[in-house]
């Protein structure tokens, strides 16, 4: 009898860690790549680092978020410099050959020529030609460099949400879908439709940034200014040096938050994102790696996919690292979501810099 009982606990041990395994694993994940678009003697660090490590299976979702070939996008095919740009953006697209992971690509100003007048016609090439690839596991979104909002269905659990910052910004000819407001209704419409999913909002531009583009300037910025040109240039400018990074911080450039069509752009679509219970930002832009906590709103950073940049300490800031690397959103059966964030620099690539585990999307 006592047998029995032992048997059947053990029965009941092994069903109950079955139900708990199946129930805490791992139902998805979504790789944050923002700024890949450098490569290091033909090839990519990180891209290389995320195939070797991580499988890329139907329950994969990479993301671009932007400046995806710097410095000004694909150019057209008849330029001299078509052939590199073109690898450049292969080396991408290619992370998920021969496998079931899905690829979205989304544009950076870089990738409208940094907001030149030939930006729109710079930002076909790319969507045209990975567009004439034909492959259902790639695509650019939004599509015909519309703002957006897209609305992807990764899951019966998940969904994402993408738009193009940069058309917000874009000063030249642009398409047009509605007015600025009929775009945001729609993104309003998205947000209250998927009001029990865990949204995942992806754009360029991020709402907040401790980096250069939010104001922030380290010390060695203001003294040694031309570092953010050239990193050995340790030129001395005391005052000087301070004039351009103050100018920023006040004031701020087309490129960055303080800038007030900028600032238009974000807190309207910041506002309604924060409608939603479980909503999560992620933008590139910044090239390095942040994870904050704002209003008890998420943003990550992820736009250090091949360039490296300062950024200052703030109590908001969960998590930051001035390596290249990229941000994993990985969400579990039971409804727990993981925040880590990666670098090929790491002594143990493998190994998360940092890890985060959100509250639980589903209660």
């Amino acid at each position: 009898m006592a047998k029995n009982k032992a048997y059947l606990f053990f029965y009941l041990l092994v069903i109950t860690f079955g139900a708990t395994a199946q129930t805490g694993s791992i139902i998805h994940r979504i790789i944050l790549i923002g700024d890949a678009g450098e490569q290091k003697n033909g090839v990519h660090p990180e891209i290389e680092m995320l195939k070797k490590n991580f499988k890329l299976d139907e329950h994969t979702t990479v993301v671009y978020l932007g400046d995806n070939i710097y410095p000004r996008g694909l150019p057209a095919q008849e330029a001299p410099n078509y052939a590199g740009k073109k690898q450049i953006l292969d080396s991408q697209i290619n992370i998920a050959r021969n496998t079931d992971a899905k690829v979205y690509f989304i544009a950076g100003n870089h990738d409208w020529t940094q907001g030149r007048k030939d930006g729109c016609q710079q930002i076909m090439h790319q969507y045209n030609y990975i567009t004439s690839l034909q492959d259902a596991n790639v695509k650019y979104i939004p599509a015909n460099a519309y703002p957006g909002p897209e609305e992807i269905n990764i899951s019966n659990k998940i969904t994402l949400v993408a738009m193009d910052s940069q058309w917000w910004l874009h000063k030249f000819d642009k398409p047009v879908r509605g007015t600025e407001k009929e775009i945001l209704a729609r993104l309003d419409e998205i947000i209250k439709r998927n009001h029990d999913k865990l949204v995942i909002f992806v754009a360029h531009h991020p709402f907040i940034t401790f980096g250069p583009h939010g104001g922030h300037f380290t010390f060695r910025q203001h003294l040694f200014p031309l570092t953010d040109v050239k990193p050995w240039l340790y030129i001395p400018l005391p005052v000087i040096g301070s004039i351009y990074p103050l100018s920023r911080k006040i004031f701020g450039n087309i490129q960055d938050t303080k800038n007030p069509k900028y600032r238009k752009y974000s807190s309207a679509a910041d506002s309604i994102l924060a409608q939603h219970p479980h909503c999560i930002r992620a933008a590139g832009h910044e090239h390095n790696l942040q994870f904050i906590e704002h209003n008890n709103n998420y943003y990550i950073g992820s736009g250090a996919g091949s360039k490296q940049s300062a950024l200052k300490k703030n109590p908001q800031l969960l998590f930051s690292s001035f390596k290249t690397g990229f941000a994993i959103i990985e969400i579990a059966g039971n409804g727990n979501v993981y925040v880590k964030f990666y670098s090929s620099k790491h002594k143990d690539p493998a190994e998360p810099l940092f890890t985060k585990v959100l509250e639980n999307y589903s209660n």
